[in-house]
């Protein structure tokens, strides 16, 4: 809705449209796929469950050929076809279970910070008592965070495997060169801000 006036890029999204729908007819995937442009300067694409891909203004600034598209395109039709985002969610028990812990012991820690009475200690064992546990409330809070990010982390390295092999695979089906994903990745690089994966 917010870029639907700007009309500075719908030639250039048409062309992406068209390799987009290429690739992803490599697919044994039936949902519809849509491929949107926002306007928003970081260098990024990304794609969402029911075959959403977004592209970044700064995505589409890089000046990307055909084959470095193609490459881009099904890495991320890559994501939507092995249903990554439901297979992510369905390995984060473990990060609710954290959640839980790190809720409990944020109420806790702050049930004590309340509790005790300020007349019945020093003004040090008063600091050293605060200090205590506000490090209990701070670790209740950033622990479980961390935790989530190195368990998960091995899933999303799996993920992208999986996306830069399909997405390969399938742009290479639809008769692109495999060779647009190493210059892909130079421009990537160079980019100041792109938060592909």
């Amino acid at each position: 809705q917010q870029n639907k006036g700007d009309k500075k890029y719908n030639k250039t999204m048409e062309h992406i449209r068209e390799i987009g729908y290429r690739i992803a007819s490599q697919t044994n995937d039936a949902r519809p796929f849509t491929f949107q442009y926002i306007k928003d300067p970081s260098v990024n694409a990304f794609a969402l469950p029911g075959g959403f891909i977004f592209i970044t203004e700064g995505m589409l600034k890089l000046g990307l050929d055909d084959d470095e598209w193609a490459q881009l395109l099904g890495h991320e039709i890559t994501h939507i076809v092995n249903d990554h985002h439901a297979r992510r969610q369905s390995n984060s028990f473990a990060s609710w279970a954290s959640v839980l812990a790190s809720l409990t012991l944020a109420v806790l820690a702050s049930n004590q910070m309340s509790k005790y009475n300020d007349n019945q200690f020093t003004n040090d064992a008063q600091q050293q008592r605060r200090e205590q546990y506000q490090n209990l409330f701070t670790t209740a809070i950033y622990a479980p965070l961390i935790a989530n990010a190195l368990y998960s982390l091995k899933y999303s390295r799996e993920f992208e495997r999986e996306a830069d092999l399909g997405g390969r695979k399938f742009a290479a089906a639809a008769g692109y060169d495999s060779k647009g994903a190493e210059s892909l990745f130079n421009k990537l690089s160079k980019s100041d801000h792109h938060h592909v994966d």
